[in-house]
C-alpha cells in the first residue's frame, strides 16, 4: 500500500509543478477573494497526505525524525514552487500563498500520519491480546 501512495504523491507533485508553471491563470470569481489561498491549502494538504501515507512510518522508533524530514522537504518544495512562479508570465510569488501551502502541509500530513498511527496501535493491541 505505501508503494501506491508513493506513486500517487510523485504524480501529484508533477501535477503541482505543471499547474504552477501555467502562465497567467485567472481564477473565476465565486464571491470570495481568498479562492487562491484555499486552492493552495487544498493542493498541499493532498500532497502532504499522500507523502505521509507513502513514507510516514518506517519503524516506530524513527517516525518522529522521518516525519520531521518529510515535512521540511514538503515545505522546501512549496517554497521552491512559489519562488519559481516569479519566472512565469502572469504569475507572482506570494508569501501568503506559501503560508497557505504550509498550513495545508501541516494538516494533510497530520491527518495522514494520525491514521497510520491509529492503525499501528490497533495492530499492536491485537497482537498483544491472547
Amino acid at each position: 500500500m505505501p508503494r501506491t501512495y508513493r506513486l500517487l504523491a510523485a504524480l501529484y507533485a508533477v501535477l503541482v509543478i505543471a499547474l504552477s508553471s501555467w502562465p497567467g491563470v485567472r481564477l473565476p470569481n465565486i464571491g470570495t477573494s481568498h479562492l487562491d489561498k484555499i486552492l493552495h491549502f487544498g493542493q498541499y494538504a493532498i500532497l502532504a497526505f499522500l507523502v505521509a501515507r507513502g513514507w510516514g512510518l518506517s519503524s516506530p522508533r524513527r517516525w518522529g525524525l522521518r516525519s520531521t524530514l518529510l515535512v521540511v522537504a514538503l515545505l522546501v518544495f512549496a517554497a521552491v514552487d512559489e519562488y519559481h512562479q516569479g519566472w512565469i508570465p502572469g504569475r507572482d510569488p506570494d508569501p501568503q500563498d506559501f503560508l497557505a501551502d504550509a498550513i495545508g502541509v501541516a494538516l494533510g500530513f497530520g491527518i495522514g500520519l494520525s491514521g497510520m498511527l491509529r492503525r499501528s496501535a490497533r495492530h499492536r493491541r491485537d497482537a498483544d491480546s491472547p
